[in-house]
């Protein structure tokens, strides 16, 4: 406000310009409100911007991280499925895996039962083939005994052939004993099969027994141990 104006207002006397005076004082305070008005409006203009400013920039990081987000979002999912389809696959080849494991228990099952029949039929043919043996041995045992023996009766030999055949005699008893001795041992160990060799050795035990021509194994010291135990369990259990 102009100081002649103030001045005018505080020390002059009221007039007939008094009111005019007012009125362009009053104007004055107006312009000088709105000027005022003006320069605080446009500082919080400004601050209003600036704030605004920050807010876009805030806006358009949160924008962009939300793009992030969503980019890792979609790749975290891409990889579960990924994941699900080696999982599947993993499940595949598990299932597979367990039928050819059973299938292979199934072979080597097979295999192990043709292995216990051919195992059987090897046992069968070895007890065969020993008992063939046994029989042979036994036989040939029976026959040279019993050859000797016709000679031996033979009323026309000298007294040293006769001498001879004795002792050829005496070594073909001791086979018979010991041929007859040593399978009755196998027996005892249960090295062969006892019902067959029972049926096959049973008449020729009773008749060693019976003969008088082997007194030896009447004493139950002989050296024919095994023989003689086997006598005793069949003449113990028929």
């Amino acid at each position: 406000m102009p100081s002649d104006l103030l001045g005018f207002l505080l020390l002059k006397e009221p007039s007939g310009d008094w009111t005019a005076a007012v009125s362009a004082g009053c104007a004055v305070v107006a312009v000088l409100v709105t000027v005022i008005l003006f320069v605080v409006s446009r500082r919080g203009q400004k601050q209003a911007q600036g704030k605004l400013d920050v807010l876009e920039t805030a806006k358009t990081a949160a924008q962009e991280k939300l793009v992030e987000l969503e980019t890792a979002k979609t790749a975290a999912q891409e990889k579960l499925v990924e994941l699900e389809t080696a999982k599947t696959a993993a499940q595949e080849k598990l299932v597979e895996l367990e039928g050819a494991k059973t299938e292979t228990q199934s072979r080597l099952a097979e295999m192990a039962r043709t292995n216990a029949v051919l195992q059987s039929e090897r046992t069968k043919l070895a007890h065969a083939n020993s008992e063939v043996q046994m029989q042979l041995a036994i036989d040939a045992s029976w026959k040279s005994f019993d050859e000797i023996g016709l000679k031996w009766t033979d009323g026309d030999a000298s007294e040293a052939k006769k001498k001879i055949l004795g002792a050829l005699m005496v070594a073909s008893r001791e086979r018979v004993l010991n041929v007859y001795d040593a399978y009755c041992q196998a027996y005892l160990d249960e090295k062969i099969d006892q019902p067959r060799f029972r049926k096959a050795l049973e008449r020729g035990v009773v008749r060693l027994f019976d003969s008088d021509q082997f007194p030896e194994l009447e004493k139950r010291a002989t050296d024919y141990r095994a023989l003689v135990a086997v006598h005793d369990k069949w003449r113990g259990d028929p």
